[in-house]
């Protein structure tokens, strides 16, 4: 279920009974000859599917992250990070 897809009565209604919700979170970056947004994309699609047979709620995609390598593309955005997140791939 996608929260797009609602109004703040289904919202309500959900929330009366679980607090789970799924963001998404996708890069915005190169990819060729790709979509930049193909990160954020695949990021929600992913969590629609995975999410939508338990009932649990999913947010738009977050279209950020962490990818130093495409810095310097003019197509990427980038979030400077000194050191990665606990958990998180990324060096830093």
């Amino acid at each position: 279920m996608r929260v797009h897809d609602c109004n703040w009565q289904m919202l309500e209604e959900y929330l009366k009974r679980d607090d789970r919700i799924v963001l998404p979170i996708g890069s915005t970056e190169q990819h060729g000859y790709l979509s930049v947004g193909t990160d954020a994309i695949l990021a929600e699609r992913v969590a629609i599917e995975a999410a939508d047979p338990l009932g649990v709620p999913v947010l738009p995609a977050l279209p950020f992250g962490v990818t130093p390598y495409f810095g310097a593309s003019r197509s990427s955005t980038a979030t400077a990070a000194t050191r990665s997140p606990p958990g998180s791939c990324a060096s830093g």
